[in-house]
């Protein structure tokens, strides 16, 4: 359950299409339809070291793989449930969409905000918010556990047992200033941003 909403000058964002994002669709979209064809056709006679059977078990796997992609994406952007608020509770994340539930982080427990750069070759970003040293651990549930401890050992500096990460730009934008005000207006003391 969401905490109750504050006005004043609460920051908050959702999940949705991004324009650079859609180019994916499409792409999703025939790769579940390669998956079909491999599950239906048999090309066993034009491909003679293939064998039907393992000619359909990668069409099934195509399908099914690439065909739950594309609902999920679909279903974050048609429902799109919120990613990120700022306000008096403190911060409200959902870090994996739809595959994740809410947190509230209370501001006495943050210790810093901060934009990572993961270590693969992708370079994509994290909004990583350091927990202080005397908060409990979270408790997560699958398969938000496993999503987040992936995500947490390529992010330089981030503890999956107390930090939370969460990907930016990838299915919502951050806005740098809107949270850098918010936070500022909402925390009960300064707490450390690095926004860049």
């Amino acid at each position: 359950m969401l905490p109750e909403r504050d006005k004043d000058s609460e920051y908050s964002v959702r999940y949705g299409f991004l324009l650079h994002d859609l180019w994916r669709y499409p792409l999703l979209s025939l790769f579940a339809a390669t998956g079909v064809t491999l599950l239906l056709v048999d090309m066993s006679s034009e491909y003679r070291r293939l064998p039907r059977s393992l000619q359909q078990a990668i069409g099934l796997v195509a399908l099914v793989m690439f065909s739950v992609i594309l609902m999920v994406r679909l279903a974050m952007g048609l429902f799109r449930p919120l990613a990120l608020r700022a306000d008096r509770s403190g911060l409200t994340i959902q870090p994996f969409g739809l595959l994740s539930g809410y947190m509230t982080i209370p501001w006495r427990e943050v210790a810093s905000i901060t934009v990572r750069t993961d270590a693969t070759k992708a370079s994509n970003q994290w909004l990583v918010v350091k927990r202080a040293a005397k908060s409990r651990p979270l408790r997560r549930r699958l398969p938000f556990t496993a999503l987040h401890g992936m995500a947490a050992s390529q992010i330089h500096a981030c503890d999956p047992r107390y930090d939370v990460a969460v990907p930016v730009d990838f299915w919502w934008r951050l806005d740098r200033e809107h949270l850098a005000a918010a936070v500022e207006t909402f925390a009960p003391r300064r707490i450390p941003l690095n926004l860049d």
